[in-house]
């Protein structure tokens, strides 16, 4: 590539479309995985989720990967639930692979998402399918108001640090757990952009940032992998 006017690194993988679009405008993008995940395959998740396969369930998912392994266990069947999903990847997720749901309320944020459960008047129950590592906001706050949250585990992260050596005009992170991983092996330089694809993300690279360095922190217009890639891409082509 000729003339390239910022070298970016993604943290997790991105389509081959996104890569092409950067490169069109002279941008270079680097992924280089932070985080494995896994789904798990253990017996009761399968009872638990077959159980709410022919019922009338309200389900709760705050990540694409959650929505994946359930997927891999109800296969082609009907389910008959109503789907409360963090908007972006999530919520499409959830209307691709699962059919005959119903995306009854979706958000940018769980303690956003777990509001707009609590306004439902008649709701005194949900069943939250997530990792091992989630962040507390949403269930807290169900509790809080009532809400029974029959919590189920169904994919694990792992964390795939890396130590580059080379510093970079930009970083994409997706989540606090890549965050995570990312620094436990990487510093930054003060001149490199950091975009994050939420809020929470953001706030977790604060928090490994905070006091070391003044970087800019860019937060995604909408929570998409699309969207932020494009950010930074008309970030560096301004």
């Amino acid at each position: 590539m000729d003339n390239i006017k910022a070298t970016i690194l993604s943290t997790r993988p991105l389509e081959d479309s996104d890569l092409s679009d950067a490169g069109k405008k002279n941008i270079l993008v680097e992924c280089v995985p932070f985080i494995q995940t896994i789904p798990l395959n253990e017996k009761n998740i399968k009872i638990r989720v077959n159980e709410l396969v022919s019922v009338n369930a309200d389900v709760v998912f705050t990540s694409m990967n959650a929505v994946k392994a359930v997927a891999e266990i109800v296969g082609d069947r009907m389910v008959n639930w109503n789907v409360y999903a963090i908007e972006g990847t999530t919520s499409i997720k959830v209307t691709q692979l699962l059919k005959g749901v119903r995306l009854a309320a979706t958000a940018h944020y769980g303690k956003e998402l777990a509001e707009k459960i609590i306004r439902l008047d008649n709701l005194k129950e949900v069943h939250f399918f997530c990792g091992n590592i989630r962040r507390d906001e949403l269930p807290d706050t169900l509790k809080a108001a009532g809400i029974v949250v029959n919590e189920t585990q169904v994919y694990k992260t792992i964390p795939t640090p890396h130590s580059l050596g080379k510093q970079y005009n930009g970083i994409l992170f997706f989540s606090p757990s890549g965050v995570e991983s990312f620094f436990s092996a990487n510093s930054v330089g003060p001149q490199t952009v950091l975009f994050a694809i939420g809020r929470t993300t953001a706030e977790a690279i604060q928090t490994f940032t905070a006091g070391k360095t003044t970087n800019k922190i860019i937060i995604s217009n909408k929570p998409y992998k699309r969207d932020l890639i494009s950010n930074a891409v008309e970030y560096f082509s301004a």
